[in-house]
C-alpha cells in the first residue's frame, strides 16, 4: 500500500474544508466550546513527553497488524508518537487531544483533551464525503486497512472518539458529513449504536476493528 502524506491544518481549516462549516460557523462553535471549558480543562491538559527514536511504538504496532509503511506516516504527520514510557501517544494536528496506549503487558488506555467532543482522526485524502467513528485510534486505523485490502476506494475520514461515552463528537460530526458509527462489537458499543439509530452503522465481526484485521 501507498500512503500519502500531508499537514491538514487547524481546527478551523479542518470544520471548513473537511466538515463543511463556513469559516464563521467555525470560529463561532470553537470559541463557544472553549469559552465554556477552558477554565476547567485547559489548565489540566498537558501532551507527554515524545522520545526521539519510537522503537517500542514502532514494534508494538507491527504486532497489532499495522504495516510500517502506515506507522511511519503517521509519526511523520505529528499524529503519532512514543513518550517516555513507551507508551503509544495518538494526538490530533490541533494538539488539544489525545489517546495514550500502553505497549507493555498492561492493557492501558486513556485519553487527555481539552473539551469533551475533540477527538483524534487520521484523513487519507482530502475532501471526505463519510467520516468512521470508532472507538480508539489503532481500530480507526484499522479500519482504514480493512477497507484498502478490500478495495474500498471511497473518500473517508476515519475518527476516534476515545471511548462510546463521547456521545458529542458523533452528534456534532453527524452533522456536518454522512458518519457511520463503526465501534465495538460489545455491550457498550450496542448502546451506543441504539443511542443513535438515525445515523448508519457498521459492526466488526469479532470484537473491535484489530481484531478483524488481525484475522484477514
Amino acid at each position: 500500500m501507498n500512503f500519502s502524506t500531508g499537514d491538514h491544518g487547524n481546527s478551523v481549516d479542518f470544520l471548513v474544508k473537511y466538515l463543511n462549516y463556513s469559516f464563521i460557523d467555525a470560529v463561532t462553535s470553537l470559541s463557544d466550546i472553549r469559552s465554556s471549558t477552558q477554565n476547567v480543562s485547559m489548565n489540566h491538559f498537558s501532551l507527554p513527553d515524545p522520545v526521539s527514536i519510537p522503537n517500542r511504538v514502532i514494534s508494538y504496532l507491527r504486532k497489532r497488524g499495522l504495516p510500517d509503511s502506515l506507522i511511519r506516516l503517521l509519526i511523520s504527520r505529528n499524529i503519532l508518537y512514543e513518550d517516555k514510557y513507551g507508551n503509544a501517544v495518538f494526538v490530533n494536528p490541533q494538539h488539544d487531544y489525545c489517546e495514550i496506549r500502553g505497549t507493555g503487558t498492561k492493557k492501558f488506555h486513556g485519553c487527555r483533551k481539552v473539551c469533551p467532543d475533540k477527538f483524534w482522526y487520521f484523513l487519507p485524502n482530502d475532501n471526505p464525503n463519510v467520516a468512521y467513528i470508532c472507538e480508539a485510534a489503532i481500530d480507526a486505523v484499522s479500519l482504514y486497512l480493512i477497507h484498502a485490502c478490500k478495495g474500498h476506494h471511497s473518500s473517508s475520514v476515519y475518527i476516534s472518539i476515545g471511548g462510546v461515552s463521547n456521545q458529542q463528537t458523533i452528534l456534532r460530526v453527524s452533522k456536518r458529513i454522512r458518519t457511520i458509527v463503526a465501534v465495538d462489537n460489545d455491550p457498550a458499543g450496542n448502546l451506543c449504536r441504539l443511542k443513535n439509530p438515525d445515523l448508519d452503522f457498521i459492526i466488526p465481526v469479532h470484537k473491535d476493528w484489530n481484531e478483524d484485521l488481525m484475522y484477514l
